[in-house]
């Protein structure tokens, strides 16, 4: 059996402090190939780029020092297969298209070295192949053009081209990489002093704030998690993060319309921090910045981490220690674990480390990250407050008003797992009485939200008070919903936080940080050069790398079980369904994404891995 280990604050993770990490949780050979893939990629990005001043060269494959690896394949082949290679590594699954399967062979060999070389984290990857090429830009920029030059190889995301403009900045709280912020508001916080002039200048002469309010056109997102959180100075000095709030609205109208922002107040505290509104030009763009950095540790820390990773590793381990593959619940979850506790193992002992690559990036320090990802957890209703029907109507986004990308399609993937976890279990649970006599599924539910195990919040029956029963597990329904809950976590919910990391690569889109305070006028705004909170050369490259690793390695897809797994023909039969449901999903969303500017592929079911393997 696994034990639950208290790591982060209260939230468990294996214990693998006292003996080797089990192998049956490392990944395959297959998974090691395709973080190569992304890797090299970066290793080339790295080996191409060149000081500001010099001659940009483009990729040249000898140029590497691929002795330095011990490779043993034919360098010829690969010269000759150069520019495929460098097509095929620099390729993501951003269309839904599968990538050419003809280069695993000529991959193989880097990931089989990284297998042998003991590659414990997938940014291990980029440390070991990084001996093909020492180049590392360092220092502060001298213009944005120096942040742009670090993108060789490597695509920069199409946020970098436009991301100043507040239509952008809008588009970010429905379809980028943290959509899940954003809320609905009837009155705006006292805290938070928006005044009806603000409003009408944003939307339309007239327009007030009690008349939005009522209407349902009023959206805020409130970073007030971070309010707290103590600021780190690694590895560049004093780093600044923000908690601030920000307003956006639905213009006057009907039918589905597009939020515009309203303003902004870049703390918690009015006394502290005034209240900024689009007219104010740099002292408007430095604000706006301030909401891309709450955002980025926001997401890093309670949606990507505290939301999906730490969610999912009491299932993991109470479905290994009490349910196993003879067990129907437990060979349907099986395949959704893959990988997770190796790679949440990793995180922990490589990034989460008082010089990885979490708190280089990132502006807290170590110790208030942790627990700001604990305190994301304390909510007594917290597994079932955020299935997502359940999280979309508590957050007010429903209307059909707001164009919310993120909401239409992950409510699509939802319903398509609800759909076939309710046409498996009902092969194997005729009713209620089925599901609370049987022993081990009920051992299960247990392990999830004892002090001693899981922890696990939320979990349960809701009673007719709207409260979860702790554990209890008695019912088809429940059953059911819970299911498809891990099951969206573990493929889709991941995957909208984690290849959403790619558009986070570019430093000057979305900071990590700030490396210079707010200003406090627009005067001084204008005299303090914005690149001035933006963070050095050498914290943008390993931004860029990381994230580009994290969002790039795409290893399994939803439903795609394998012909073997159905244990049997009812079970196939549903499996076939299920599949096909995905692919009218994936259609589904690439027809809307037809009018969307920009379109968003996150949901794609292609794009979607069957477990957090990364």
């Amino acid at each position: 059996a696994y034990d639950h280990n208290t790591v982060v604050g209260p939230l468990p993770m294996l214990d693998a402090s006292s003996t080797p990490f089990p192998k049956e949780e490392t990944p395959s050979l297959l998974w090691y190939a395709q973080v190569a893939k992304v890797a090299l990629n970066i290793i080339i990005n790295r080996a191409v780029w060149t000081e500001p001043d010099e001659t940009s060269t483009r990729p040249c494959l000898e140029d590497l020092d691929l002795s330095k690896m011990g490779l043993s394949f034919d360098l010829d082949k690969l010269e000759e297969l150069g520019p495929k290679l460098l097509s095929a590594i620099g390729s993501t699954g951003d269309d839904g298209d599968d990538a050419d399967e003809g280069l695993s062979a000529l991959l193989e060999p880097f990931g089989k070295m990284l297998m042998e070389k003991g590659m414990a984290s997938p940014t291990d990857a980029t440390d070991i192949l990084g001996q093909l090429t020492e180049t590392k830009p360092t220092g502060r920029p001298k213009s944005l053009d120096d942040y742009n030059g670090l993108f060789q190889t490597i695509k920069p995301p199409a946020l970098s081209i436009n991301y100043q403009l507040d239509e952008t900045f809008s588009e970010q709280r429905v379809s980028g990489f943290n959509p899940v912020v954003i809320k609905g508001v009837r009155s705006i916080p006292e805290r938070f002093p928006v005044t009806d002039r603000m409003l009408a200048k944003a939307t339309s002469p007239g327009d007030t704030l009690e008349k939005a309010g009522k209407e349902g056109r009023l959206y805020l997102a409130d970073y007030k998690e971070l309010h707290d959180a103590e600021m780190g100075n690694y590895p560049a000095g004093p780093k600044y993060g923000f908690a601030p709030l920000a307003l956006f609205a639905l213009p006057q109208g009907c039918g589905t319309r597009h939020l515009v922002p309203v303003a902004i107040q870049c703390g918690q505290e009015p006394s502290e921090y005034p209240v900024h509104t689009p007219g104010e030009g740099a002292l408007w763009n430095w604000a706006k910045t301030t909401v891309q950095i709450a955002d980025f540790n926001y997401h890093e820390l309670i949606s990507h981490l505290g939301g999906t990773h730490l969610l999912m590793e009491p299932f993991a381990i109470s479905t290994h220690n009490n349910l196993d593959n003879s067990h129907p619940i437990g060979h349907l979850l099986k395949p959704h674990f893959e990988g997770t506790l190796f790679i949440n193992n990793a995180s922990l002992e490589y990034l989460l480390t008082e010089t990885g690559q979490v708190t280089k990036i990132l502006a807290p320090t170590l110790p208030a990250s942790a627990k700001v990802v604990a305190e994301s957890r304390t909510e007594d209703n917290y597994f079932n407050a955020h299935m997502l029907p359940t999280q979309l109507s508590t957050r007010h986004v429903t209307s059909s008003d707001l164009h919310y990308p993120y909401r239409d399609d992950a409510l699509l993937v939802w319903k398509s797992i609800n759909q076939w976890v309710q046409e498996y279990v009902d092969l194997f649970y005729r009713n209620d009485k089925d599901v609370q006599e049987d022993v081990l599924l009920q051992r299960w539910a247990q392990e999830l939200v004892s002090e001693e195990s899981g922890r696990l919040k939320g979990f349960g029956e809701i009673d007719s008070q709207g409260s979860t029963i702790c554990g209890k597990l008695t019912t088809v329904d429940y059953l059911v919903k819970s299911l498809t809950m891990v099951i969206f976590t573990a493929s889709a919910s991941h995957a909208a936080f984690n290849f959403s990391q790619t558009h986070m690569a570019h430093a000057p889109s979305v900071p990590g940080a700030a490396y210079r305070n707010m200003p406090i006028s627009e005067r001084q705004a204008k005299v303090m050069p914005s690149l001035d909170q933006l963070p050095p050369l050498d914290v943008a490259r390993t931004q860029m790398e990381f994230l580009s690793l994290l969002g790039g390695v795409y290893h399994t897809q939803l439903g795609e079980y394998g012909i073997t797994w159905p244990q049997n023909p009812k079970v196939f039969m549903a499996m076939k369904r299920f599949q096909s449901d995905l692919k009218d999903v994936g259609k589904a969303i690439k027809e809307k994404n037809k009018t969307r500017n920009p379109a968003y592929t996150f949901l794609i079911p292609k794009n979607i891995p069957q477990s957090i393997n990364i």
